[in-house]
């Protein structure tokens, strides 16, 4: 995730201390990204927060107490990443899949499930630099997917009347293989 978020946007401060980082850039918000394998490392690190600093990715859970000290949590996402490995053989796709474009960004976001937490512009700016897929019965949008600004596969959403029908698989499938020409690795 660190690598591709510093491969699409400008980093603002780097910090090294031994073997961690921590990383300050910008997509759609400022974000603060850590990278730390030995905890001893962690307090050098978030010496170098800000009051003002308020979203943090690559977050442990070891890390939070230090983050959230005399600190509100407004949200938080916990996730589990799994990672396709490049020898993997991909299956092709059942259904047909596109690439989207910003024209699908009001109604992505409208049908999004997260979307009290990120914006349309967050979403027009993913469409425009990330990669897309969706699926379509005659001209109407019924399923997408669409990558993050760290480069994990995201906004996969199948409307109600279309699960059941491998749309989700089909168009992570495509994301998956696109990543793979462009030699990034798939979560």
């Amino acid at each position: 995730p660190l690598i591709n978020f510093v491969t699409d946007y400008p980093v603002h401060e780097l910090v090294e201390t031994g073997s961690a980082l921590f990383v300050r850039g910008v997509s759609d918000r400022d974000w603060i990204y850590f990278y730390c394998p030995d905890q001893t490392e962690f307090p050098a690190l978030i010496a170098h927060l800000k009051p003002t600093d308020k979203t943090f990715a690559l977050v442990e859970d070891w890390m939070l107490p230090a983050l959230s000290r005399n600190k509100s949590v407004k949200w938080q996402m916990s996730s589990m990443k799994l990672v396709m490995p490049l020898a993997t053989a991909l299956p092709k796709p059942a259904q047909k899949v596109k690439t989207l474009g910003v024209e699908h960004a009001e109604y992505i976001y409208a049908h999004w499930s997260y979307a009290e937490v990120t914006t349309i512009e967050y979403t027009r700016e993913r469409l425009t630099r990330g990669l897309s897929a969706g699926i379509f019965d005659g001209e109407s949008l019924v399923a997408w997917a669409v990558t993050h600004d760290d480069g994990a596969l995201g906004f996969l959403t199948v409307l109600p009347a279309y699960q059941g029908r491998g749309y989700a698989l089909d168009i992570t499938l495509d994301l998956i293989a696109r990543q793979r020409i462009k030699g990034i690795p798939s979560f």
